[in-house]
């Protein structure tokens, strides 16, 4: 069986322009022109936003290394502080 001709949603019936005239021309492009200048803006945003959260995050990272430090200073301050008690508690045996 032979496979039909017909064009399909996809397939163009004629090779006319789909924009007739110059002034739907123009608004097309006026159109298209507005979508990128839109999507230039987003992007823009986008870029903003994501410097303004790079830096944040570098920021944590470096609040939380210096919390990681003090914490390490006060874990061996209570152990050496046991060591003494221990040691005094000994003593007194």
């Amino acid at each position: 069986m032979l496979a039909s001709f017909a064009p399909g949603p996809n397939r163009r019936t004629h090779d006319k322009p789909t924009v007739s005239t110059n002034t739907e021309l123009q608004t097309e492009l006026n159109l298209l022109d507005e979508k990128v200048d839109a999507l230039l803006r987003l992007c823009r945003s986008l870029q903003q936003t994501n410097q303004e959260l790079t830096e944040k995050n570098e920021q944590l990272a470096r609040e939380r290394a210096q919390l990681v430090e003090k914490a390490a200073i006060a874990r061996n301050r209570v152990e050496a502080m046991v060591t003494r008690l221990r040691a005094l508690g000994q003593e007194e045996l």
